[in-house]
């Protein structure tokens, strides 16, 4: 990923999550951002972030975005919740018992 490309993701983010990013933090934020991220594509790491906002509340950071785009490309699926985690356990128990 390019710095330009970088710039578009974070802009991005923080329009989407309606944050506002200060003149003065912009470059500590990007150098940041692209610390964690320069090694990505940019199409998976933005397919990634559009898959995090929406269904996450709060902007998700550069390192939730590298995850996401990582597990993405290794097909690892998300984990389960503990409710459904929870419900699989009481059913595989009662199949056993």
């Amino acid at each position: 990923m390019t710095k330009d490309e970088l710039k578009e993701l974070v802009l991005q983010a923080y329009a989407t999550y309606n944050q506002q990013l200060l003149l003065v933090d912009q470059k500590m934020v990007f150098k940041a951002w692209y610390g964690l991220l320069h090694d990505l594509e940019y199409a998976d790491a933005q397919r990634a972030f559009i898959r995090l906002a929406t269904h996450e509340k709060f902007m998700p950071r550069p390192g939730d975005v590298r995850r996401a785009t990582i597990d993405d490309q290794i097909k690892i699926p998300p984990f389960l919740d503990g409710y459904s985690a929870w419900g699989i356990f009481q059913s595989v128990f009662r199949e056993v018992s």
